[in-house]
């Protein structure tokens, strides 16, 4: 896939999880889907992203889409 595309190549250098997500705390022993199953993360109403629930405002939305 071309430079502009979603996925990466194998090209592109590794994203840490904080470029990726930042709104979702650095864990290793819990992902994504784990943290979003446990209840400690909600997706963003905005964005679709899952964030911690210490970062979602009143409206459910991360800072990013406020």
């Amino acid at each position: 896939m071309g430079y502009l595309s979603r996925k990466p190549t194998s090209n592109d250098p590794p994203q840490s999880r904080e470029e990726v997500n930042p709104w979702l705390e650095d864990n290793d022993v819990l992902d994504e889907t784990a943290l979003l199953l446990s209840g400690s993360a909600k997706r963003c109403r905005g964005c679709k992203r899952a964030t911690s629930n210490c970062y979602l405002d009143a409206r459910g939305c991360c800072p990013d889409c406020r």
